[in-house]
């Protein structure tokens, strides 16, 4: 972490890591990757992953298995890579542009693609922070 990064959430275990896909991705009963949708189920799926030299690889796609979307981000060379989120309404990436001290908000997002449904601000709504504290308090 650097100061140039204001903040980071990672939610599930990587499904790359040292430019391999991890093990288990295909195992139904395993909880690393979420408990709605089984890994093997075919979804639109999103991930997120780095390569070595340090370029940020986004992935999304209509009818994918967690593996298929390892291996999809081991063609685009990530070394680490992680599930965003299924299903097409959840499968969104958002570039928020932030001056330093400007806080990051609703009003300096846009979406990674013009074709993603939902506009850039809906996660900063109040059910978003109370899922996530809701989240957290689970976890505990």
């Amino acid at each position: 972490m650097t100061n140039q990064i204001a903040s980071v959430r990672q939610n599930l275990d990587l499904i790359v890591d040292n430019s391999k896909a991890v093990h288990g991705l295909r195992s139904p009963k395993s909880t690393k990757w979420g408990t709605v949708i089984n890994p093997n189920d075919d979804v639109w799926r999103s991930g997120l992953g780095i390569t070595k030299s340090g370029a940020l690889v986004y992935v999304g796609g209509p009818s994918m298995s967690l593996s298929d979307l390892a291996k999809v981000m081991l063609r685009a060379g990530v070394e680490e890579g992680m599930e965003l989120d299924y299903g097409l309404d959840l499968g969104a990436t958002l570039d928020l542009h932030r001056q330093a001290g400007q806080v990051i908000g609703a009003s300096n997002g846009e979406s990674l693609l013009s074709s993603m449904p939902g506009a850039p601000d809906r996660y900063f709504g109040s059910f978003w922070g109370a899922r996530f504290l809701h989240d957290v308090a689970s976890r505990q």
